[in-house]
């Protein structure tokens, strides 16, 4: 049964409920016939309930109102339309795929990367499994490596954020994704410099112990050196 929040519109009252609409609106445009429509159709009465108040929810039959759908090229079904200030300011086109991150894989690679981020490091490999690929590849790069991929990484990361700005409904939840990403990036970079830091560190010091024995060295040749001379001076 569909949600009570939810507004049905038509060709006639669309502009006095979306675009003059002082909250954000969600249009879904759907059809009897169509089966994503319905699969999508308990996601979007959540959302009118859950965020009744802070944005309007409403659907659009595209078989007895079309003036509207032409207008903003709606041209398959399920489509998705995000309108603030009378304007569209996102949208998605299809049902949304269960599985975000192997959708991204195939078909959106920048998403991909920020999705892998976020999994990986927001969520602890269970007990006696192995850690996620990209977990374990911290420490398998030399620290030169390190330092010229960062801002390649954090272009990489940019780009994946821009391209998960259609995932949420509301800004405030996307930048709390981004702030959350940017984080988990930082503890990343960290893990990543660890161990080479650590073996350079230990290199380091193995230096410094060899060098302290050679200055030991030097200084007890010059002692012996100069003993032995100042004994056969003082024989003369």
């Amino acid at each position: 049964m569909a949600s009570a929040n939810i507004k049905e519109l038509t060709d006639a009252n669309f502009e006095a409920e979306v675009l003059k609409a002082e909250v954000p609106t969600l249009v879904d445009f759907w059809a009897v016939w169509c089966g994503p429509c319905k699969q999508i159709a308990p996601t979007v009465d959540a959302l009118a309930d859950e965020y009744k108040g802070r944005i309007n929810v409403a659907k659009m039959d595209v078989d007895h109102h079309q003036i509207v759908p032409q207008q903003y090229g709606v041209r398959s079904i399920p489509t998705l339309l995000i309108f603030k200030g009378g304007k569209v300011v996102s949208q998605l086109v299809g049902a949304m795929p269960p599985d975000w991150r192997e959708h991204a894989r195939r078909h959106d690679p920048p998403l991909a990367h920020v999705l892998a981020l976020a999994t990986d490091y927001a969520e602890p490999a269970p007990a006696g499994t192995a850690a996620p690929a990209t977990a374990a590849a911290p420490g398998a790069r030399s620290l030169p490596s390190l330092f010229l991929s960062m801002p390649f990484e954090a272009v990489r990361v940019w780009r994946g954020l821009r391209h998960a700005r259609p995932i949420f409904l509301e800004r405030p939840a996307y930048r709390g994704f981004c702030a959350q990403v940017q984080a988990l990036r930082r503890v990343r970079i960290k893990i990543q410099f660890h161990r080479p830091f650590k073996r350079f560190m230990s290199a380091w010091r193995s230096l410094h112990v060899v060098l302290a024995i050679v200055l030991l060295a030097l200084i007890a040749t010059h002692v012996w050196v100069s003993v032995r001379v100042g004994f056969r001076w003082l024989w003369r």
